[in-house]
């Protein structure tokens, strides 16, 4: 480097400092979307979350999984912002996990809980070559263009906080909320705390006698 030049950010660096700045602003556009429109879409309620709570470069992405049959748990930045992932409990086919392998993303599927236990969880992951978020954002979008359509959407999310935002923005569907705590006792019955469990149940009681309004 020559004496005086200012020291160049890495890359490792220059995406800490994106994803400090994207994370800044996404709570800036949450707090505009409460004020103007606090009512989420259908979307946003099975995945659970605001548009406006993801990470910019997997908005598109996410919802493209949700209405192809493949339901996201978690996306965007790790926390040391090296890698870029989505994740969720969903299974691809061989073609087409070579189609994103190809691509240059890591696709890994592994059943969690043990061999018995028929939970299967993928993580599909790349590390960014660029601090550029439009080449992020081009990536997944080209990722979820891959994915066979399985001419369903997705289930309802069951990470996170969901009861909280169904409570909060969505009390009005509770046959969402209903079929969430249905697939989240199915997939995780025989591994959750017991307490847990009778809580899902008895809130699942109580949404059985809630009205759906449209």
């Amino acid at each position: 480097m020559i004496e005086g030049e200012p020291k160049r950010e890495s890359l490792a660096d220059a995406l800490v400092t994106l994803r400090k700045e994207i994370h800044e602003k996404m709570r800036k556009e949450l707090t505009e979307r409460l004020k103007e429109n606090p009512i989420p879409s259908e979307d946003e309620i099975y995945i659970t979350v605001f548009r406006e709570m993801l990470e910019p470069q997997v908005r598109d992405a996410v919802f493209v999984f949700r209405r192809k049959g493949y339901t996201p748990e978690s996306s965007g930045f790790t926390g040391d912002a090296k890698e870029q992932l989505l994740d969720g409990y969903f299974t691809l086919d061989d073609e087409t996990v070579k189609k994103i392998e190809a691509f240059g993303a890591t696709v890994t599927m592994e059943k969690l809980y043990g061999e018995k236990s028929g939970i299967i969880g993928t993580m599909i992951s790349f590390k960014p070559k660029t601090d550029r978020l439009e080449s992020m954002k081009a990536a997944w979008d080209h990722i979820a263009s891959l994915l066979p359509d399985r001419g369903e959407p997705g289930p309802p999310s069951i990470n996170g906080e969901p009861e909280q935002f169904e409570d909060q923005y969505a009390p009005h569907r509770p046959d969402i909320a209903r079929a969430r705590i249905k697939r989240a006792l199915a997939l995780f019955r025989d591994y959750t705390d017991p307490a847990i469990v009778r809580k899902q149940e008895e809130r699942l009681q109580q949404l059985e006698n809630t009205v759906v309004q449209r």
